[in-house]
This record gives C-alpha cells, structure tokens and sequence, in this order.
C-alpha cells in the first residue's frame, strides 16, 4: 500500500518531490553533494544532490528482513497525509492473529539506527512491518524446527535472538512453548538481568520449586526481553570518552596535567569497554543459553517420548 501510493498518489508525489524515486547507477561524490545515474542513452537522468542518496543507501543496507525501511522525513509526511492510519487499519484487518492487536507504534518503529561501518553514523528511519501474518509463520518455523531435533537448534535460536524485540512474535512463541510444555529456565534469566528483583522473590518464595513456579506463570519471556533490551540501549547511551583536551598553555604544570589526563581518559575507556564485552561476551549469550537449554531437554524429552510410542507399537 505504502510503495503503491508513492508511485499513484498525486499529493504524495507533490509533497515529496522526487526525492524516493531516485535510481542511481554511478555516481560522483564531492564533498556533501552527490550527483548520479550516468545511465546509458535513453535512461532517463536524475542530478541529486545531497541527503537522498545517502538516506537511499542506508535504507537499502538496514531494511529488516520482514518489512521495509524509511527515512523518518517519508515517515512524517506519509503520517501528515494520513496514510500511516490507514495502513495501520489495513494491516490489522488483514492479520488473521496476534498481529490483530498490533499498535501503530509497533507497526511504524521509530528508531535510530547506527551504521557502524560509516563511522558510527546515526540515521533516523523507521522499520515497517509488511507480513500481516508474521507471528504465524514463525510459529511454524519454530514448530518445524523443534520436530527436525537437535539438527534444528541453531536455527531456531537464531530466529528467537532476531525477533527479540518484536512482543507480539515472542508472545506467539512464548504460547507455542507453553502448549507444548516446554520449560524455559526464566529463573535464571532474572538471576542474570537483575540479581536484586532475583533475592526480592527469593525472600517471597524461598523454596526453589515455588519460586520457579512463581516466575514461570508471571513473568513473560517479553518482560525479561524488554529488560535485556533497556539494558542494551543503557549501555549505547553511555558515551565512549571522548579523547582528552589538552591545556592550551605550555607552563610548568603542563606535563604533569597532560599525563593525568592521559591517565583518566584511559581508566574511562577501558571502563566503558569492559562493560560493552561483559554484556556482548557473557551476559547476552548467558540469557539465550537459558533459552536453549529448555528447548534441548524439550527436545531430548519429546525424542524419546516418540521412541517409546513407536516401541509400544511393536
């Protein structure tokens, strides 16, 4: 609907000008001006100059695997024209489950993306949903690939680690674990990503077989994703020091300044930097090992539960 009435839309198409519908094949960069599509004869020519490519490029190179990207500049006039309300009822008509609930915040995700092979340039889109029936098929992946064994863990756990921050996804999976009596270890999840709420239910239930209970029926493996998820934007927001300035003055207290500054400046980073590898090195593959460890024993379960039924059968 979206690419539709970009091409079809004749107030659209006024108010953005040619801006998205630019196709550059070479191009010539200087400075902040870009200029392109040195097409063959008979091509037709675009001169662009600036942001559009730029915005075109990075949309290309970070476009989620299960809809599109946009630039937040398209996303605001697409919002303005009322385009954006009506994909949103759209969607949620076409969506013949979990999706039907979806909000218009979920659908339309506005968010900064880093590119970190362009220096760390931030870029400011907006990630839309395109599958109405998304929660649906990967339940069914997820379902195939628990049927294939241990052979189908990888992949599984791959799709569980993508679609992390979707909460209508994981909830679908979340069900389809609890239908089939698949026990995820959200005990130790909690014991990981926040030791003080982990001794706050531990006083409440000091049996251990309770206090699983307990977390197994209340808390969401969402909540715990949204809790791994504040604690991974935290860590972005903490600035990596930047390098020191130095005293302008060249006098006596120079030298000793510049190498206390030297000094503080590194106690900062290696901190910064010791923090960033926890999370990515431990903390973030301890939570999913959590996760898979509850899927294998499921699985090894669930094998010799077959093995037995087709033995009986003999």
């Amino acid at each position: 609907m979206i690419i539709r009435n970009l091409r079809e839309n004749l107030s659209l198409i006024t108010s953005i000008d040619a801006l998205f519908q630019v196709r550059i094949r070479i191009g010539a960069a200087i400075g902040d001006v870009c200029i392109g599509n040195f097409g063959p004869s008979g091509a037709r020519q675009w001169d662009v100059i600036g942001v559009p490519v730029i915005e075109a490029r990075r949309m290309e190179s970070s476009a989620p695997l299960d809809g599109i990207r946009i630039s937040r500049r398209l996303f605001e006039v697409l919002d303005a024209s009322g385009l954006v309300a009506e994909y949103h009822a759209s969607f949620r008509s076409k969506a013949s489950g979990f999706y039907q609930g979806i909000t218009r915040d979920e659908l339309f995700k506005l968010r900064d993306v880093t590119l970190f092979e362009k220096k760390g340039a931030v870029f400011n889109s907006c990630a839309v949903q395109a599958n109405p029936d998304l929660p649906e098929d990967i339940w069914r992946q997820i379902e195939s690939r628990i049927e294939l064994g241990e052979s189908g863990v990888p992949a599984l756990m791959t799709i569980i680690q993508y679609y992390r921050g979707n909460r209508l996804v994981i909830g679908a999976l979340e069900e389809l674990f609890r239908e089939r009596g698949l026990r995820l270890h959200k005990e130790r999840m909690i014991r990981l990503l926040s030791p003080s709420w982990h001794k706050e239910l531990q006083a409440l239930f000091p049996d251990e077989t309770a206090l699983r209970a307990h977390v197994d029926s209340t808390v969401s493996l969402v909540k715990l994703f949204r809790l791994l998820g504040a604690m991974q934007d935290h860590l972005k927001k903490t600035d990596c020091p930047s390098d020191p300035t130095f005293p302008a003055s060249y006098t006596e207290e120079w030298l000793g300044q510049v190498i206390a500054l030297q000094d503080s400046h590194y106690r900062k980073d290696k901190k910064y930097h010791e923090r960033m590898r926890y999370f990515q090195a431990v903390l973030l593959p301890a939570v999913f090992a959590c996760l898979e460890a509850g899927i294998r024993e499921y699985i090894v379960l669930h094998q010799a539960e077959l093995g037995k039924a087709s033995y009986d059968k003999l």
